[in-house]
């Protein structure tokens, strides 16, 4: 009888060191995702300039130039909004865009957008509506509240 209630505390505790050390990996589906979103201002001096990387559920924020929040900060987003930001790169097809989207524009932003491994650099007035959107979801999703 006490080999079969220590097999059970042991049991137990295997359980809740899994649950407590494994939540991360299991919960969240979305936890797998890398991107990297650059905004620099070019030659404008008005125009925001900052970076925003995503990984998994950490968002490491460096606030440039012409911004509400200057300097470097980390925070973490909920699995809600990671897989909103998922859905919204399969939507937007990027993995078949194509890398640049450049005008002769040199006083407009160049945003680049890097996700597994792609990357796309682009001007507003030269970007397609889908990246436009995808920017758009990133901003408002990732930057600092």
């Amino acid at each position: 009888m006490l080999s079969t209630h220590r097999f059970t505390f042991s049991g137990i505790i295997l359980v809740l060191t899994l649950a407590f050390t494994g939540c991360s990996s299991i919960k969240l589906d979305s936890k797998d995702i890398e991107m990297k979103y650059v905004k620099s201002k070019a030659r404008s001096m008005n125009e925001p300039d900052f970076t925003i990387e995503l990984k998994g559920d950490s968002v490491y924020y460096n606030g440039i130039a012409n911004v509400d929040y200057l300097g470097k900060t980390i925070y973490i987003i909920d699995n809600k909004t990671l897989i909103k930001i998922k859905e919204a790169f399969n939507k937007a097809q990027f993995s078949e865009m194509k890398d640049s989207y450049i005008g002769r524009y040199r006083d407009i932003p160049r945003i680049t957008i890097t996700y597994n491994d792609k990357a796309v650099t682009f001007q507003v007035k030269e970007a397609t509506s889908k990246l436009i959107n995808l920017m758009t979801i990133i901003e408002s999703y990732l930057l600092p509240k």
